[in-house]
């Protein structure tokens, strides 16, 4: 269980990092004014998104890394608690032999998905 703990914050770093960056900038006009009556307190009322503050070439980039790291900490951990919990070693390191075929095939996978092109050219 613990050893997917890397894979959801890599899934969600990857997923919704566009989010976080974009319309995570909302909270800018809200420092200054957060129960909407008007109030201009640290003079960030009017500030406007800016969209271009993260391009799709980044993102990509991080999400890649964000996958790759994720799947590499989860084998780490899996293997950790293996043989945390196993004290025959050679049944240890066999029994992870799943586990690690699981994460580099869903690795390879994910990789591949986000190879895919968003958008075709006309």
């Amino acid at each position: 269980m613990f050893a997917l703990v890397p894979i959801v914050l890599a899934y969600n770093l990857a997923h919704f990092l566009y989010l976080l960056v974009v319309p995570g900038q909302l909270i800018v006009p809200l420092i200054s004014d957060p129960f909407g009556v008007g109030w201009d307190v640290f003079g960030t009322a009017n500030y406007k998104i800016n969209i271009a503050v993260i391009n799709a070439k980044f993102a990509w980039y991080i999400s890649v890394v964000a996958i790759v790291i994720g799947h590499v900490v989860a084998v780490y951990v899996g293997h950790v608690i293996a043989i945390r919990r196993e004290t025959n070693r050679l049944l240890s390191l066999r029994g992870q032999y799943p586990m690690l075929i699981l994460m580099v095939l869903y690795t390879a996978i994910s990789l591949w998905i986000m190879a895919q092109p968003i958008v075709s050219e006309v």
